[in-house]
């Protein structure tokens, strides 16, 4: 299925974005690179979008007008987990909107971001080891 390459290949590009945001969570380089924390957090974003919004379109529509009633519940349980992750992200950014209240507020922002980033890994290990194989 070509979507799923498609996806697969989203996960590289958001995994990259997490690693990088990740490295740059600490105090010192917060402080040093604010600017630049804060576009990786934007392309994060951005691409995190696309990727919710491509399933949407494609993988969950397709798959559920034509699944068996077991794979009809996993696509429910990842389609409903990927709306759940969708109004996480969202309000984790109305909590972060500009790098002056991430500078006044640093290690709350870098708690948040370790939680998020866990959450969006965890996302992607799901996509990679349950759903692509249970539909490939």
């Amino acid at each position: 299925m070509e979507y799923i390459r498609i996806l697969k290949n989203q996960h590289v590009e958001i995994l990259e974005l997490v690693n990088e945001l990740s490295a740059s969570l600490t105090d010192k380089k917060i402080s040093q690179n604010l600017p630049e924390t804060y576009k990786l957090l934007s392309k994060l974003s951005e691409r995190l979008h696309i990727h919710l919004k491509t399933e949407d379109n494609t993988l969950y529509m397709d798959l559920l007008e034509n699944s068996d009633e077991k794979n009809k519940e996993l696509l429910n349980k990842f389609s409903k987990d990927a709306s759940s992750l969708s109004e996480i992200f969202t309000d984790y950014l109305k909590r972060w909107p500009d790098v002056l209240i991430i500078q006044q507020r640093a290690d709350e922002f870098i708690f948040n971001t370790e939680q998020i980033i866990g959450l969006i890994l965890d996302r992607i290990y799901n996509e990679e080891n349950i759903l692509f194989p249970h539909i490939e």
